[in-house]
């Protein structure tokens, strides 16, 4: 079984180390598996499908949630992936553009009532910034944020 399909795994299962136990569903809406598919890889959607799991379960450790459905509308690396640089040999590591993404989910209770939505999108819009970044940077901080959003939510 490949390393990738360990991380949608635990994707989808409860994170048995902590003492809350989150059940982080990511899915990813039909035109981002498309350009997953036809662009970046499919592997990538396990690294951030993980991505999200990790930051969700941080934000939300201690509270109602127990489970929550994340759906990822979009995602735009700021490098190119591994995928794209075995397609394009014209491309490498010192390639860059405008990342992001863009993440809406629902939380819910134990007992299955929602407790509410949260989205959130981030994009980068410097590309004297994006130099910087790396593959998966700029959605990274599209999935703090929604992370973020999710636990003030939570909070009350």
């Amino acid at each position: 079984m490949r390393i990738g399909s360990w991380l949608l795994l635990a994707a989808c299962v409860s994170a048995p180390l902590s003492a809350h136990a989150l059940n982080v569903e990511v899915t990813y809406a039909p035109a981002a598996v498309k350009a997953f598919e036809k662009e970046y890889g499919t592997r990538e959607m396990d690294y951030l499908s993980g991505e999200i799991v990790s930051r969700l379960n941080k934000a939300l450790e201690g509270s109602d949630v127990a489970r929550v459905a994340v759906t990822v509308l979009e995602a735009v690396p700021g490098r190119p992936t591994m995928f794209q640089m075995r397609e394009e040999p014209t491309l490498s590591l010192q390639s860059f553009g405008l990342g992001g993404a863009k993440v809406e989910g629902v939380l819910f209770a134990a007992d299955g009532s929602e407790l509410g939505r949260v989205s959130h999108s981030y994009r980068e819009y410097s590309i004297e910034m994006a130099q910087y970044g790396t593959t998966w940077g700029d959605a990274r901080q599209a999935f703090d944020g929604f992370a973020k959003k999710a636990g003030k939510l939570a909070d009350g």
